[in-house]
């Protein structure tokens, strides 16, 4: 038969060897807290990143993790149980608005409008800091 591939190793820029994720580091008590790998803490920062992006600034963000790892850490001391803390700034939170949310919804208002007729609503606006923002609706 024919022969199997060998996957490419993956360094960095500068990096002489070969980085990857290995499973065991999950297990040990020392990089308890700083290897995370899970879903839960993927979809409480998707859902807190739709919420600012409908109701907020980016920049609120900040400020209301703090103010959750708060509400946590009490909730902890009264029941004993352990909850990861929230690690989500603007810079992640701007990147799963841009990169992972805005995506889906394109790709949703794209199906849902189809090739039926729509109205375009178009508003400019020139930020304080001379940023220019252009929205669009549908």
């Amino acid at each position: 038969m024919g022969k199997e591939k060998k996957q490419p190793k993956v360094r960095g820029k500068y990096s002489k060897y070969a980085k990857h994720y290995n499973k065991d580091w999950e297990k040990e008590p020392e990089f308890k807290g700083f290897v995370v790998k899970s879903n839960e803490s993927k979809v409480k920062d998707l859902i807190l990143s739709a919420h600012v992006a409908c109701h907020s600034s980016v920049r609120t963000i900040d400020h209301l993790g703090e103010v959750i790892n708060t509400i946590i850490s009490k909730h902890e001391n009264e029941s004993k149980s352990s909850m990861p803390t929230l690690k989500l700034h603007r810079t992640k939170c701007s990147k799963i608005i841009c990169k992972v949310i805005s995506p889906c919804l394109q790709r949703d208002l794209v199906k849902d409008v189809g090739e039926g007729w729509f109205t375009l609503i178009i508003d400019e606006s020139t930020d304080t800091t001379t940023l220019k923002h252009l929205a669009l609706m549908i």
